[in-house]
Formats: structure tokens, C-alpha cells, sequence
């Protein structure tokens, strides 16, 4: 059986203030991650390297960009685990090489079908692995 992971609508991207409260408004916690991704289209194979995971999907720095509304499959392992995470996705942005920009050229992907374990595995692993809302002082 499989879960969709993400039932947010789309943002667009915004600068100032209105980023911020974007930001704010985000669904899914966003971790920072950098681990190899496959992404296989219909025509083509390649791997990329993640920026950051939630549960609605991953940023995936690749030179190899897919126009957005492309539909990929991805797999990848979180560290420490042997099983891959293996989910259909979306691409819903995507950032072209800037020679101006620090930032990676990629595509921002939005999980749309991954099985039951694997979305369960994927949301521990960010609960296990953020940091605290609140410390002790």
C-alpha cells in the first residue's frame, strides 16, 4: 500500500518578510541531509545529492534538472539504515546553475506515493534527528 506523504499545496518563492512567513507556515519539518539520490525517468537514470528531507519531499542538488511537473522515481538510504527509501515524486521547482549563487543547481521534489514503512522510517528519522523545539536550561 502506498502513502502520500505531502497534501500541501505548492508555494511560490518569495523574498523579505514573505519568505519568512512562508517559511513559517511550512508543513513538514525540514532537516538538512546530504545523501547520494537516485532518480530514474522514463528516459533517463542519474544520481543526485540531497540538501534537506521532510516528509513532503527533498531538495536534490543535480546538474541533470527535469522540468517541473515531472514524474520521477527516487531511491536513497538514510544514514544508518540498510533499507532504501523508495518513492514516486514530483518535481515542483527547479534552481538552474547561477554563477552568482552559492546555492546548488537542482530540483525540489515532492513525495507523492512512498510505501507505508518507508514514510514511517522517514518521519522518525527527522524526529530523531532535529533539533530540540525546547531545551533545559
Amino acid at each position: 500500500m502506498n502513502h502520500s506523504l505531502s497534501h500541501a499545496s505548492p508555494r511560490r518563492t518569495t523574498t523579505g518578510s514573505s519568505a519568512r512567513r512562508a517559511l513559517a507556515e511550512r508543513e513538514y519539518t525540514r532537516l538538512d541531509l546530504e545523501v547520494a539520490v537516485d532518480i530514474a525517468s522514463d528516459h533517463n537514470f542519474f544520481t543526485g545529492f540531497s540538501c534537506n528531507l521532510s516528509g513532503g519531499g527533498l531538495f536534490v542538488a543535480t546538474h541533470s534538472v527535469s522540468p517541473v511537473g515531472t514524474l520521477l522515481e527516487i531511491s536513497f538510504l538514510l544514514p544508518g539504515s540498510d533499507a532504501a527509501i523508495v518513492a514516486q515524486v514530483e518535481v515542483r521547482w527547479v534552481r538552474e546553475q547561477n554563477a552568482e549563487s552559492d546555492c546548488p543547481p537542482g530540483m525540489g521534489l515532492r513525495f507523492l506515493t512512498v510505501d507505508a514503512d518507508s514514510s514511517a522510517r522517514i518521519q522518525d528519522f527527522i524526529q530523531r534527528t532535529r533539533e530540540p523545539l525546547f531545551h533545559d536550561e
